[in-house]
């Protein structure tokens, strides 16, 4: 007899039924299992096992986060799936709700494909946000010659307090 073997949140990424939560973004809503975002994050679970107002309204509004990103981070938490785009916002969430595989997994994916041009922007926004890890993850790329400095001057060549020319 063949086996299946499905994680339980896999099993439950597509279930209407049971689901008893919403992650709110800017466009759109997810919807999600209680369960399944406590066990995934020490923060999620003490905004959701306590008399939080989210817990009692059954939802958590994310400001400046797409339905969209909010949906690859449930298909990441259920399913263990990244996408190839739209993971700068991905590790902000990672980083606000302490989830430090997705965080970690979230850098590489994006330091594996730097280019002299998305160095740059990589950079930017590393440093807007504070994200640590990312810019030492960028520094090393560029140390170990992942990316050539030579190659990325042009880019911050023509960036003057924080504007760059296209």
């Amino acid at each position: 007899m063949d086996t299946v073997h499905i994680s339980s949140f896999e099993a439950l990424y597509d279930d209407t039924e049971l689901v008893d939560f919403e992650l709110r973004g800017e466009d759109g809503s997810v919807k999600v299992h209680k369960a399944v975002l406590a066990a995934s994050s020490l923060v999620l679970r003490r905004m959701l096992s306590g008399s939080w107002r989210e817990t009692t309204e059954g939802h958590v509004d994310v400001p400046g986060t797409s339905a969209q990103t909010l949906q690859h981070f449930k298909d990441y938490i259920y399913l263990r799936k990244l996408p190839n785009t739209g993971l700068e916002q991905i590790l902000l969430l990672a980083s606000y709700y302490m989830i430090p595989k997705l965080e970690q997994k979230c850098v590489n994916k994006l330091v594996n494909s730097l280019t002299a041009q998305k160095t740059y922007d990589l950079i930017e926004f590393a440093m807007k946000h504070k994200v640590n890890k990312l810019i030492l993850a960028i520094l090393d790329r560029v140390q170990n010659r992942g990316v050539e400095v030579k190659d990325m001057r042009p880019f911050f060549s023509s960036c003057k307090d924080n504007k760059c020319e296209e």
